[in-house]
């Protein structure tokens, strides 16, 4: 089945086939030969044989690499030795109960962006920020009340500042007919379009259990703390309000490698 890659983190998955391949692929070429065509009768005591020759031809294709291609052969060297490379396919929840760190997980999951991570996403709350000071200013200067609810410049700044800071996209998954969630943050340019089923393929950097909560990955502040500052503030959880910012567990957190349909 041919597959429509929503995300593909190009420098891991050349990593991964540098691997295994013990290299790197620049390009592959191909060639076809025409040769000699030959044709034959057999009778009962005489065995005849004619041929003819025809004029020799090769056609040579260069074929780029591309990142489909290489996740394609990905797949077709994991095949058979998923053990020996960590590649653990999901199909039913019992898969999940032998996923360790380090396990590259393939699964199928309904997608959807983080509500943290949508403050930066284009059309998000940072591209209204300058308007609404606008319409701020406006409105004072016509003797009128600033808009009810509408946050000062200094909180506007302030969230300006947080989501300027905030990963490109961090993703959720509920994996299908399961407890079990991820989450990752993306690469590269922010995504139009992922919520839905998809294949989700990753590898494990952080798992945790049921009635366990963990913030989401990159969050501005918590990920420069020191390290028993943030297992601190890891164990007390989220205070109320304060969810969107967290990922309840039972939770894989992956280093995304593809998303596909």
């Amino acid at each position: 089945m041919l597959r429509n890659f929503l995300y593909l983190n190009e420098p891991q998955l050349d990593q991964y086939i540098a691997q295994v391949e013990d290299g790197l692929r620049k390009a592959m070429s191909r060639s076809e030969k025409d040769g000699t065509r030959a044709g034959g009768a057999l009778g009962t005591k005489v065995l005849g044989v004619s041929g003819e020759k025809s004029g020799e031809q090769t056609v040579t294709e260069e074929l780029a690499d591309t990142s489909p291609a290489k996740f394609e052969r990905l797949q077709q060297l994991v095949d058979g030795a998923e053990e020996q490379f960590g590649w653990v396919t999901i199909l039913q929840e019992a898969d999940l109960e032998g996923v360790r760190l380090g396990n590259l997980v393939d699964v199928t999951c309904e997608l959807y962006e983080a509500d943290a991570s949508k403050i930066a996403s284009p059309g998000g709350l940072l591209d209204a920020i300058p308007l609404m000071k606008m319409m701020a200013k406006l409105s004072k200067g016509q003797g009128m009340n600033p808009l009810a609810g509408m946050p000062d410049n200094e909180s506007l700044d302030t969230m300006a500042a947080f989501g300027a800071a905030m990963p490109t996209s961090i993703v959720l998954g509920d994996v299908v007919d399961s407890a079990w969630r991820i989450v990752g943050s993306l690469k590269g340019e922010p995504l139009d379009e992922i919520d839905g089923d998809a294949r989700v393929v990753g590898k494990v950097s952080k798992l945790w259990g049921a009635s366990a909560w963990r913030p989401l990955p990159g969050l501005p502040i918590i990920s420069q703390m020191p390290r028993d500052q943030r297992r601190e503030f890891e164990r007390k959880g989220p205070t109320p309000g304060q969810e969107m910012f967290w990922v309840e567990g039972p939770a894989l957190q992956l280093d995304v490698l593809a998303i596909y349909r």
